[in-house]
C-alpha cells in the first residue's frame, strides 16, 4: 500500500481489516515522505503488529503524479526481502477487503491462466467494457523523443525508460494502453521476480516518465513484457461477480447489497462522511468486530 498525506487513518482502517482476515500476511507500506503526522500514525500502527507491518518512506515526496515511482521502489524492496514471494495484493488506502477468499480466488485464476496481474481489466463491475484509449493516447505522446513532462512542465528528450520492455510486450500481443486498475490487484510472485531480473523495476527514473504517471499502465505493460497475462478478476459469465472495483466514487450499492452479493473486495470507499458510514454499516452487517493488537 502507498500512503500519502492525510491518508493515515483510512489506510490504517483498511490494513487492520486485511490483517484481521489474513493474520499470517505481511503488510508493506510506503509513505510519501509526509510531514503532516501521517508517518507518525503509521509508525504507531506498525508497532502494534511487530514483524507483520513494514513501513518505509520515499526518499523525496513524489505526490500523486509520482505514484508509479513509489510503487516501483516498493516492489524492488519487497522482492529482495521476500525472494520466494507467492503473490502481492495491492490495496489503495480506500480499498476494502471484506471477506476471506481473495487468496483462493487468485490461486484459482493463476492456475488457469498462469502468472501475471489479476484485477479489473476488460470489464467494469457492471459488465460494461472498460475503455483503454486514454492511456493509449498518453503512451503515444510519451514515446515521442521530444516531449513535455506532465509533472514539471519541462521539456525532456529521448525515449522513455520502458522502451525495450514495450518492444518485448508487443511480441506477446500487448495492446498499447491496456491495463488493470491499480486500485486493487494481485501480482504473481513470478511476475515480480521476472521484472526484477529484467531490470524493469530499477529502470524507472526518480522523475518517472513524461506522460505516463500512473502505475496502472506501466505495471500492465511490464506484465506483458515478462510474457505473463492480464487476468480478469471477476467471472462475468454468470453475473456473480466477486469484487466491485471502479475508478471513481460512489459505489452504486448499498451496504446490504454489498453483503448480500458476498463481495470480497470493494473500491473506492473514501474517508468522507458517506465512505465511513458505508464501511461501518458493511462491517456491522458482516458481524465483524475489530481486533486490537498493541
Amino acid at each position: 500500500m502507498l500512503v500519502g498525506p492525510g491518508e493515515a487513518d483510512i489506510a490504517i482502517d483498511s490494513l487492520t481489516w486485511a490483517l484481521r482476515l489474513y493474520p499470517g500476511a505481511t503488510a508493506w507500506v510506503r509513505e510519501d515522505r509526509t510531514s503532516d503526522g501521517t508517518r507518525e500514525k503509521l509508525e504507531k500502527f506498525a508497532a502494534g503488529f511487530p514483524g507483520c507491518v513494514h513501513l518505509e518512506s520515499n526518499l523525496t515526496s513524489q505526490g500523486y503524479l509520482g505514484i508509479a515511482v513509489s510503487m516501483f521502489r516498493l516492489y524492488e524492496t519487497l522482492i529482495i526481502r521476500f525472494p520466494q514471494l507467492e503473490m502481492a495484493i495491492q490495496l489503495d488506502p480506500d480499498a476494502c477487503l471484506l471477506r476471506e477468499g481473495v487468496v483462493d480466488l487468485a490461486r484459482e485464476r493463476f492456475a488457469t491462466h498462469g502468472p501475471g496481474m489479476i484485477g479489473a481489466y476488460m470489464f467494469s463491475p457492471t459488465g460494461a467494457a472498460r475503455n483503454h484509449r486514454s492511456w493509449r493516447n498518453k503512451f503515444i505522446k510519451d514515446l515521442s523523443p521530444i516531449g513535455r513532462d506532465l509533472k514539471t512542465n519541462k521539456l525532456r528528450f529521448g525515449f522513455p525508460f520502458y522502451t525495450k520492455h514495450l518492444l518485448k510486450a508487443l511480441k506477446y500481443h500487448y495492446k498499447l494502453g491496456h491495463h488493470v486498475l491499480s486500485s486493487f490487484y494481485i501480482l504473481h510472485g513470478d511476475t515480480i521476480r521476472a521484472l526484477k531480473e529484467s531490470g524493469f523495476w530499477a529502470a524507472m527514473p526518480e522523475a518517472g516518465s513524461r506522460q505516463i504517471k500512473g502505475d496502472d499502465p506501466l505495471l500492465s505493460l511490464g506484465t506483458f513484457a515478462a510474457g505473463h497475462k492480464l487476468i480478469e478478476i471477476n467471472d462475468h459469465s454468470n453475473g456473480a461477480i466477486q469484487t466491485w472495483i471502479q475508478f471513481r466514487p460512489p459505489i452504486p450499492l448499498s451496504a446490504r447489497e454489498i453483503v448480500d452479493r458476498r463481495l470480497i473486495a470493494i473500491h473506492p470507499v473514501k474517508s468522507d462522511k458517506d465512505g465511513i458510514a458505508l464501511r461501518t454499516e458493511v462491517r456491522s452487517l458482516l458481524g465483524q468486530v475489530p481486533s486490537s493488537r498493541s
